[in-house]
């Protein structure tokens, strides 16, 4: 494995778990998972969730916290 196959395999992981993180606290305040998706989507004009980057994804945690 070479250096930048490590580096994304751990990029993918930080993102996953702030995704995860995104869902729980939205759970934890009574937001049902598809709310929390489309919040996020039309807050950042999205066509998909997927689309959301790791700055997007941050913002999102700080707002909720």
């Amino acid at each position: 494995m070479t250096e930048k196959e490590a580096k994304l395999i751990i990029q993918n992981k930080v993102r996953r778990k702030m995704i995860g993180r995104y869902f729980a606290i939205a759970r934890d305040l009574g937001v049902r998972s598809e709310d929390a998706k489309n919040k996020a989507k039309q807050r950042f004009n999205l066509q998909s969730f997927n689309d959301i980057t790791d700055q997007q994804l941050l913002t999102l945690l700080r707002e909720q916290e």
